[in-house]
């Protein structure tokens, strides 16, 4: 698939399946929401059911497969929403990483940006200030503007004045920038994305990974392009806009669906590799 972008295929459960049969490692990157769970108009309701839970679970301990997590959501709430041993997190659109081991670092120098965050912060708290179904989101690293409850006049508005914020912050140097997302704006380090952090990853583990990436926002399409002539990536949703993506599912519930397939994929495969007794 070349850079430009096109129409995904419907995902063919046989071709992910000869996928899982022929790579000697899977690295499966999942988003969280509108992936593993549906958008919620709150974040804080965006939570994972129990069979998502016991999937990631056995997934994670399952032979032959590496399970991270590539989320616009902080590191710690990622652990928190998601408490499964072995899993790998990248958090913040790849501002930081948790290995299984539970060590967490930064990807990029936290002082370099943090006072220019804070300043943001207080100006976008300001915008909002009286105005109802605007939800602020302190990610530390980032700040994350949602406003799928806010009245679409009013959040136009305010999106538009953050905007002229941001380029008045580039004129004077400060290295941020405003990523849109499904009603939501965030204001995040440049430089830093999705894709990069799945680079970084590949680079780390080797060669030999066949990676898997599935996400359904804007956020996912720098991955997407960075497995677009390596792996195989899956848009989860609306496929009227073009994508970068190969495939697509319809939503989390079929995600669902794909997990378990990638699972008893791995369960066949390691007892095919098993030596007879």
């Amino acid at each position: 698939m070349s850079e430009r972008s096109a129409r995904p295929q419907r995902l063919v459960m046989r071709d992910l399946e000869r996928c899982c049969k022929t790579a000697p490692m899977l690295l499966l990157c999942l988003d969280y929401d509108g992936t593993l769970v549906p958008i919620a108009a709150r974040p804080e309701d965006a939570r994972p059911t129990p069979v998502v839970f016991d999937l990631l679970t056995r997934l994670a301990s399952a032979p032959g497969i590496r399970l991270t997590i590539v989320s616009g959501r902080p590191v710690a709430e990622l652990s928190t929403l998601l408490p499964v041993p072995g899993l790998t997190l990248i958090g913040t659109h790849g501002l930081e990483i948790r290995t299984p081991n539970g060590n967490v670092s930064p990807m990029l120098p936290v002082g370099a940006f943090m006072p220019a965050i804070a300043r943001m912060q207080r100006e976008v708290r300001q915008l909002i200030r009286d105005k109802d179904g605007f939800i602020l989101e302190d990610k530390r690293q980032a700040l994350a503007l949602h406003y799928r409850l806010a009245d679409p006049q009013e959040a136009a508005q305010i999106v538009s004045r953050i905007e002229a914020l941001l380029r008045r912050y580039q004129r004077n140097g400060v290295a941020l920038e405003l990523l849109h997302g499904k009603k939501v704006v965030e204001i995040r380090p440049v430089g830093v994305n999705k894709g990069k952090a799945v680079a970084a990853l590949l680079q780390q583990i080797g060669r030999s990974v066949f990676p898997i990436y599935v996400g359904d926002d804007t956020t996912d399409e720098d991955a997407f392009q960075v497995l677009a002539d390596r792996g195989l990536s899956i848009l989860v949703g609306n496929v009227a806009r073009p994508t970068r993506a190969h495939y697509y599912v319809e939503d989390p519930r079929k995600v669902c669906e794909l997990l378990e397939h990638v699972l008893t994929c791995l369960v066949h495969t390691s007892e095919k590799n098993s030596p007879a007794r």
